[in-house]
Parts: C-alpha cells; structure tokens; sequence
C-alpha cells in the first residue's frame, strides 16, 4: 500500500515486457555477480546491483530530470519496476521494497527477493509513463463506479478534480458542495512523519484562511481506522475526514490505482472551478495555496485544454494572454505551474497567429 517513503513488496503478475504503459529505463542485461556493487546507466539514473551468496539487492538512484514531466508537474513520483529473467526461462516484475529521496535524487530499492542469485540470468528496469498511469486510473475509476464505490481519481495540473466522497461521520462531499471555494486536499496518515509535523501549519491555514473560502479535505490513509481518528481528534482537525479503509468491502486498491499517489504525504490545490492549481509535496502547494488567498495568484487557475482554445475568439484570447501573464508573476517560485503556464501561453498565442492569418486570407 501507501508508505510516507515505502512501497509494498509485490509481485506483478505482468506479460513479456514492455507490457502497454511501460518503456524500458534499462533494457535486460548481464549483472557481473560479485560481491560489490556493479553498476548500469539508464536514461534517468543509475541502476546498482549487490550480490551475496544467496541474494541480491537492487537500487534505482534516480536524479532529477532537467524538464518537468507532466507527472512531475502533478507532484506524483515516478513508478518503476525492476524485471528478472532467470536461467530457467522464467520472468518476472516487482515494485521496489521502498523509495526514499529529495528534490535532487530519489532512491528505490528492491531487496529480500525469493529468486537465489544464482539463478538470474538478466536484469532489466521498466518504467511506467504518464500515459499508462493515467490509464490505469481511469480504469480503476470506471471500476469504482460499476460497483457504486465512493472514490478519488487522480490529479492533473490544470484539469477537473471530480468527487464524491463519504465522511468519517457519514455526510457526502462532493465537487458540487464546494464550487466557488478554494480546496485543499490534504493525504495523510499518522505513522507519516512529514505528514503530521505540517499539522500545525495546516490548522493556521485554515483558522487564518476558512472565511475567505478556504475548504480543506483530508483523506487519512491509515488501515487502522480508529487510530486515524484518534489522531483527528488530538490534534482538533476541523475539517472533513476521509478514509479509504473505513467503506465496507475490500477496495483500497481501487484508491491505489485511481489516485496514482505513491508516497505522502501528498496535497492537492483546487481553484473555484475544481481545477487542480497545484499537487504534490507540502512546501509548493501550501505556498501556492497562500498565495492564492492572499490575492497574489488569480482564485480562478487559468487552464484550458486545446479544444477549449481552439474555439476562442481573438478578443477572448488577449483577454486570456493578460490572465496567464498576471499568474506567471505569481508562479516564479512553483516551477510545475509556471511551465503549465507557459504552455497554455504558448497555446493562446498559436491560436492568435492562427486567426491573425485567416483574418489576412479572408478580409
């Protein structure tokens, strides 16, 4: 499941490799099996293999990526799985024991596997793309609904973050019950270090911020239910509380799948349209949050798809230039929206010279 810096040991039952949505980071090669470390180069990092008399243990170093990824943008880490082929002819794809890092490298790990060292033949490390991750969430969302289970999907810098939840005290939230405020999603869980030590900053947040239309939403990760809301009360979270462990039924890995979120904890910004302003780690998206109710970033996130901006007229599109300029002033600090902002520059002003040309055409 979810861990502040851990991922579950598991076993994916997966195809030959690359299956759809996975790219080769290192294709499958000869490990030399010594006793130290012998190392591969991948397009985004490392990959180091030690090896014992009866075991193995891998790590990815990945280092950060010059260029924000639309994953990067949305504050999810990227997800890897190491591939082993072993001399019987047999393969096989694991998700890392844990992942730990900073802004600067970020260090996965798989260890303790059931294969001896000897019997491997190949190492090779997949790499799950932004498409196949969405994909796998709208899958686990179509799913969720099928069976009439409340969920959370996944968030995408400028697009819908559309919801229905249920409570800890049984009342509904939905995206519809909090139009026209500024929303704050906050994944969390008590045995989260990072996750609990921002608790206090969050309470002053929303004492200083709820009357100007400040929401705030947890969502408490702990399978332990009633130690979650131990810690609800304890430390006087005012907000509403959702769990994905307290429905009946088995069906937190839909919440898995559908949220794509790998590590906590993880909080997402939402603009008075339900569009996500900012996702990601606590530091960027509480600052943009401030920014935002202290009037220095627009309360509505200037985002429209390329159907949207296609269909704008020239004055709807100078009008929408002034609004993505004031913004990027504001966004200097957060790197993921300033490039989505850009972007949507970029887009506004191809249309204008589309127009600008048909106009010349056509006069």
């Amino acid at each position: 499941m979810l861990a502040t810096m851990t991922l579950a040991n598991l076993l994916i039952a997966a195809p030959p490799p690359p299956s759809p949505g996975w790219a080769w980071e290192i294709e499958p090669t000869d490990f030399p099996k010594r006793g130290f470390d012998t190392a591969e180069l991948g397009e985004s990092g490392t990959m180091v293999a030690n090896w014992g008399d009866d075991h193995f243990t891998v790590r990815f170093i990945e280092r950060q990526m010059p260029e924000l990824d639309l994953a990067d943008r949305s504050g999810r880490s990227r997800q890897y799985a190491l591939v082993v082929m072993t001399t019987d002819g047999e393969t096989s794809q694991y998700s890392p024991n844990s992942s730990m890092g900073n802004r600067l490298q970020k260090v996965h790990q798989w260890m303790g596997r059931p294969i001896k060292a000897i019997k491997v033949a190949q190492l090779g490390l997949l790499r799950l793309d932004e498409e196949g991750v969405q994909q796998i969430s709208r899958e686990a969302v179509m799913e969720a609904r099928s069976k009439e289970l409340d969920i959370m999907s996944m968030a995408v810098l400028g697009q819908p973050f559309d919801f229905t939840l249920t409570t800890l005290d049984g009342e509904q939230i939905t995206t519809e019950n909090v139009a026209g405020k500024i929303v704050l999603v906050d994944n969390w869980a008590t045995w989260c270090g990072p996750c609990m030590r921002k608790m206090p900053k969050l309470k002053e947040r929303y004492e200083q911020w709820k009357a100007s239309g400040l929401e705030i939403i947890g969502i408490d990760w702990d399978r332990d239910v009633a130690k979650g809301k131990k810690a609800i009360t304890r430390e006087k979270l005012d907000w509403p509380q959702v769990n994905p462990y307290a429905a009946e039924g088995d069906h937190e890995d839909l919440w898995d799948r559908a949220t794509g979120i790998t590590t906590l904890p993880y909080l997402v910004l939402l603009d008075e349209k339900g569009l996500v302003m900012a996702a990601g780690q606590p530091e960027i998206v509480m600052e943009t949050m401030d920014k935002v109710m202290s009037g220095d970033l627009p309360r509505t996130f200037p985002s429209w798809t390329p159907e949207q901006v296609s269909g704008m007229t020239a004055t709807e599109v100078r009008q929408n230039l002034v609004a993505v300029s004031t913004a990027r002033q504001g966004a200097r600090k957060n790197p993921a929206m300033s490039d989505h902002l850009t972007d949507q520059f970029n887009q506004l002003m191809s249309r204008l010279k589309t127009l600008a040309q048909a106009n010349r055409t056509n006069p």
